[in-house]
């Protein structure tokens, strides 16, 4: 069952290329092996973009945190 939606989606992908122009199967190879290529980059941009943006949200939050201590030392006249 797997093995027949495997082979669908590879005939679905086929029949792209087809369509497109390209007919032999070297530059079918090869243009799938670029389309792979540029979607691991993207994913590895994403993936520092989330390190990131987790960093980013962390410091937030502890300048937040620490506002909020300085604040109620204020209020209670400790500063």
């Amino acid at each position: 069952m797997l093995a027949g939606e495997v082979r669908n989606k590879i005939d679905r992908v086929w029949d792209a290329f087809w369509s497109g122009g390209i007919s032999n199967t070297l530059e079918v190879i090869e243009q799938i092996t670029y389309l792979l290529f540029l979607r691991r980059l993207d994913m590895n941009q994403r993936r520092e973009e989330n390190k990131v943006r987790r960093k980013v949200e962390q410091a937030l939050a502890l300048d937040d945190e620490l506002f909020a201590s300085l604040q109620s030392r204020a209020f209670r006249g400790e500063c």
